[in-house]
């Protein structure tokens, strides 16, 4: 069991949870792009290769970029 980590923002709010990214979380590959390295199929990318990913942002929405993803441990 994981206890729960609390994040904060470079303004100084707590990031709120936006959304989850499944685990092998796949993405179609356009024809002729590269195979992505230690995947389990050629045909599609998955994203942090098994691993669930947390998107967290700042309520204030003080900047473009003031998002957080953080992976499962």
């Amino acid at each position: 069991m994981q206890d729960p980590e609390y994040y904060r923002c470079a303004c100084g709010s707590e990031l709120a949870f936006v959304c989850q990214v499944p685990e092998n979380w796949e993405f179609g590959v356009r024809p002729g792009a590269p195979v992505q390295p230690y995947s389990i199929r050629d045909d599609a990318y998955l994203l942090f290769l098994g691993t669930e990913v947390y998107l967290l942002a700042c309520p204030k929405r003080c900047a473009p970029a003031a998002v957080l993803p953080v992976n499962q441990n």
